[in-house]
C-alpha cells in the first residue's frame, strides 16, 4: 500500500500556526482553571476568553487551516 506523500508544510505545520495553537491553549487552560474554583473567579475565566480570542485572530491572520491539505499536487 502506498504511502501518500505531504510536501511544503504538510501536517506539520508552519512555526506561526504552532504558536496560534499554543496560544489558544493556554488561553483555554487559563479559563477552564477560573471556571474550576468554588467558586469561579470570573475575571480569570474571561481573561482566558480573551487570550483564546487572540490566538484564534493570530490562528486566521496567518492562514493557519491553509498548512495541512489531503489533496495531492
Amino acid at each position: 500500500m502506498a504511502q501518500a506523500q505531504f510536501t511544503g508544510h504538510g501536517a506539520n505545520g508552519r512555526p506561526i500556526s504552532w504558536l496560534a495553537v499554543f496560544i489558544i491553549v493556554v488561553g483555554f487552560t487559563i479559563g477552564g482553571v477560573g471556571l474550576c474554583m468554588n467558586p469561579p473567579i470570573w475575571w480569570i475565566f474571561w481573561v482566558g476568553c480573551g487570550i483564546t480570542a487572540a490566538g484564534a485572530a493570530l490562528g486566521f491572520a496567518c492562514d493557519m487551516m491553509a498548512d495541512f491539505t489531503t489533496e495531492e499536487h
